[in-house]
């Protein structure tokens, strides 16, 4: 992994390409953490023409290495709750995993938050992800189960103050 790392804000025309690395990165790191069916009913969700316009909305950007997305973190205004983000849409390719790519993704998009006033960070964490979120200083909440077209996926909500721990 020679190649230089280059973060940029996610494009409508990479939709395809964020899909199928975040399917990969996820039935990859993932698949201790969650069955087969619950990973494909994921990997489904993910190519809905609603995600695709909510992609835009979100403050998204991606990491790229020889012109491939290995990466990406967002953030974007929660609705149920004032000055607070929502970091969504993480992932890191598993061939980054452990190089300190995610932890650099998730604090550009905790100082973005930041700037844009929030005090409070909040994330649907993956089952698999929550000890990475807890070395970023994230606190767990509470479980929360999501349906996708007949399948109950579990995740953990999990949330931070800006610069110290809840």
């Amino acid at each position: 992994m020679s190649s230089v790392l280059r973060l940029r804000p996610y494009r409508d025309s990479d939709f395809e390409a964020f899909v199928r690395a975040q399917s990969h990165a996820f039935a990859v790191l993932a698949k201790s953490s969650y069955s087969a069916s619950e990973l494909a009913a994921l990997a489904d969700s993910r190519h809905s023409p609603e995600r695709r316009a909510e992609m835009l909305q979100i403050d998204e950007w991606v990491a790229e290495s020889d012109g491939r997305i290995v990466g990406a973190a967002g953030q974007w205004p929660e609705p149920s709750a004032e000055q607070t983000a929502r970091i969504r849409r993480v992932f890191v390719d598993p061939e980054h995993a452990g190089t300190g790519l995610g932890r650099r993704l998730v604090e550009d998009a905790e100082a973005r938050a930041g700037r844009a006033g929030n005090v409070r960070l909040v994330v649907c964490a993956s089952l698999n992800a929550v000890p990475f979120y807890e070395q970023l200083g994230y606190s767990r909440d509470r479980p929360e189960v999501r349906d996708y077209a007949g399948t109950r996926v579990p995740f953990h909500w999990m949330q931070k103050a800006l610069g110290r721990r809840l």
